[in-house]
């Protein structure tokens, strides 16, 4: 794996706050919402999703595995049978 720079930290401190959050949002403790409040709710929630998925997807791609070429000839036949 290569040196890590600023970026890479920022990201990796960026999943963590991701994290909180969806724990924050997810708090079973909240009394009830009017409509407003769930949308606001749910908008939140996919917001930090997403970008959880994209920290996820960021720190993959920073490995260099000895096996990278074999996982990569499995994703394209995937995309290439009929599920995809």
């Amino acid at each position: 794996m290569p040196n890590p720079i600023w970026h890479d930290y920022l990201v990796f401190v960026s999943a963590i706050a991701c994290i909180a959050g969806l724990f924050l949002i997810l708090n079973p403790n909240t009394t009830q919402a009017s409509d407003l409040e769930t949308d606001e709710r749910v908008q939140l929630l996919t917001i930090f999703s997403y970008w959880l998925v994209h920290c996820v997807s960021f720190g993959i791609l920073k490995l260099k595995l000895p096996e990278w070429d074999i996982l990569l000839l499995s994703l394209n036949d995937a995309r290439q049978s009929r599920w995809f």
